[in-house]
């Protein structure tokens, strides 16, 4: 028990079941994202997807990196914000 704040602390760290990709890939998908870096963020989805199949986030800019590649947006895109 936390004599400081009066309550009792977790006995055991709780584990996620489903793997995630490590945190490096993740970060550097949002700076390829950011810097706009189509070609390479999108050979990093494949990777993520290796480790998190199911993450629909990476599929959605997966599917969206895709179509702006082939409109020939490689080198320049541009997101709505609203």
């Amino acid at each position: 028990m936390d004599i400081l704040l009066g309550i009792s602390k977790p006995s055991k760290v709780l584990v996620k079941d489903e793997q995630t990709a490590p945190i490096e890939l993740m970060s550097e998908f949002l700076v390829l994202i950011s810097e706009q870096r189509l070609e390479a963020a999108f050979e990093l989805t494949k990777a993520i997807l290796q480790y998190e199949p199911n993450n629909s986030m990476i599929k959605d800019y997966q599917q969206t990196i895709q179509l702006y590649m082939s409109q020939g947006f490689c080198s320049y895109f541009s997101f709505n914000y609203i």
